[in-house]
């Protein structure tokens, strides 16, 4: 937060709607969780107008983040839902991996002991 007086500027996250596309991630069906992040100059704490807005999506099974394009953003803010296709989605942090909860090293889905310190998943 910004303050030059009683003026400043801040940021806010809000949900934004669903994204209908598979996950390019885990590859699970379903909507992904739209969320819009912008920031906003106030004046004695009421906010005057709004800058800088991002929208992201999160998938509900693997957790992975990701940017979408403005427009995709926008109109599904608008109608709570809208399509958008891989290329409208761009990966900020893949989730969809696994690790060992000992020594952090990557594991399969189907793996039942860690295969660097044998640990039992």
């Amino acid at each position: 937060m910004f303050f030059i007086g009683l003026f400043g500027i801040s940021a806010k996250a809000e949900p934004a709607g669903r994204i209908r596309a598979a996950c390019p991630c885990c590859h699970a069906p379903g909507p992904l969780q739209l969320s819009r992040r912008y920031q906003y100059f106030h004046a004695f704490f009421l906010p005057l107008f709004r800058f800088h807005s991002q929208y992201f999506a999160t998938c509900p099974h693997c957790a992975s983040l990701f940017e979408v394009e403005q427009s995709v953003g926008d109109r599904a803010r608008r109608e709570g839902e809208a399509d958008a296709s891989p290329g409208q989605l761009h990966l900020l942090q893949d989730n969809s991996r696994r690790f060992c909860p000992g020594c952090h090293a990557p594991i399969s889905p189907d793996d039942r002991f860690c295969r660097r310190c044998g640990r039992s998943l």
